[in-house]
């Protein structure tokens, strides 16, 4: 199972995230943040991807998140899934 939690900065993702991950024994992987941003259009893409391939793992963003705040800040790269 792929479990992706996604929501605004100061949400409690992060407890939330600690909590399960300490329930469930899956690792958590970030999947998105501003530093991946800072990569090419096909290094995002082939990040992204590999994450919707993930088992039992949770992750910390998605690349929604990426398509959501990259737009804001110059520089940085979004892409999508599709």
């Amino acid at each position: 199972m792929l479990i992706k939690v996604i929501g605004c900065d100061a949400s409690g993702k992060s407890t939330f995230i600690e909590a399960l991950s300490k329930e469930l024994g899956y690792p958590v992987k970030k999947g998105s943040s501003f530093e991946l941003a800072k990569k090419s259009q096909d290094e995002l893409f082939e990040f992204f991807k590999a994450n919707q391939e993930l088992e039992n793992t949770i992750l910390d963003r998605d690349f929604y998140c990426n398509l959501c705040y990259a737009p804001l800040y110059k520089d940085y790269n979004a892409t999508a899934i599709l």
